[in-house]
């Protein structure tokens, strides 16, 4: 019986037992919170750069309507061109 109490004793009775215990689960910890970082960064990449392209496909799909997104709803009469002015129209899949 003593034996065993002192085998204990000494394993448990080393220095920088504590110490280590609490820096090494510190450590874990830090590690475990960097890791969850970059993967929430990681995930909003991803989602932000999908959320990107359907924009961009929307935005391609609709390209008819430019001429409608532009009309001028005023009621002004439309100006006149001055000499050497080239006027842009819209002739359904670009500007000419």
């Amino acid at each position: 019986m003593i034996n065993l109490d002192r085998r204990i004793n000494l394993f448990f009775n080393n220095k920088g037992f504590a110490i280590s215990g609490i820096l090494y689960s510190s450590l874990i910890l830090f590690l475990t919170l960097i890791l969850g970082m970059l993967v929430m960064a990681t995930n909003r990449k991803i989602i932000l750069d999908k959320e990107k392209i359907l924009v961009l496909n929307e935005l391609d799909s609709n390209i008819e309507d430019v001429p409608t997104l532009y009309k001028d709803q005023s009621g002004a009469t439309i100006p006149e061109l001055a000499d050497g002015m080239i006027p842009i129209k819209w002739d359904g899949s670009k500007w000419i």
